[in-house]
């Protein structure tokens, strides 16, 4: 950026400084969307947004990466997850559950939103995946809404792998393997 230079007898260029540095951002359409090499320790904290998100048939799930630039999903039986969704429909206000405990994945997202007026969105927050220390771990918000139901979802999950596990980057996909849509961006935040 161009500012007046400390004798204040003219201009020169600084460099910008931001807390939050976009690492990646795009547009998915397809099955499976994986990110690689995003978690570095450059950062100690990351925020994940995944938005316009439409899927056709069921939720959308993400599972963690290992490995870097050429990364491997994280398959095993060992993640956990629970959320809590509060929601409005014609009839009234309710709320209901999901969790999971030796699953394959973490279930991010409501199901069936199909109509592209009204897609959804998550926002993650994924503290030193990188970590040899701890093991990986995120919070989300997830706002749905379709024909029938308007409402949000908070989350979280862990993986219950050993801590010297170095993850690297996310890997999200449609329940069924499914064809879904959505646009993403992914930063870094200095603390």
């Amino acid at each position: 950026f161009l500012k007046v230079n400390s004798g204040a007898t003219g201009y020169e260029y600084g460099a910008v400084s931001s807390d939050y540095v976009k690492l990646v951002s795009g547009t998915h359409s397809g099955t499976e969307l994986n990110l690689d090499n995003i978690f570095t320790t450059d950062y100690p904290l990351y925020k994940v947004f995944v938005y316009d998100v439409i899927t056709s048939s069921s939720w959308l799930g993400m599972r963690a990466r290992t490995g870097g630039a050429s990364g491997n999903t994280v398959g095993a039986s060992e993640y956990r997850f629970v959320s809590k969704m509060f929601y409005r429909n014609s009839s009234g206000q309710a709320d209901t559950g999901e969790s999971g405990w030796g699953d394959a994945y973490f279930r991010l997202a409501w199901t069936n939103q199909g109509n592209t007026q009204k897609p959804q969105y998550f926002e993650l927050t994924i503290p030193e995946p990188w970590s040899t220390a701890t093991k990986f771990t995120y919070g989300m918000s997830n706002v749905f809404n379709n024909d029938t139901y308007i409402g949000q979802a908070l989350g979280a999950g862990q993986i219950d792998r050993t801590a010297t596990e170095v993850y690297t980057g996310l890997n999200f996909y449609q329940n069924g393997g499914s064809s879904w849509t959505g646009k993403y961006a992914v930063y870094g935040i200095k603390i």
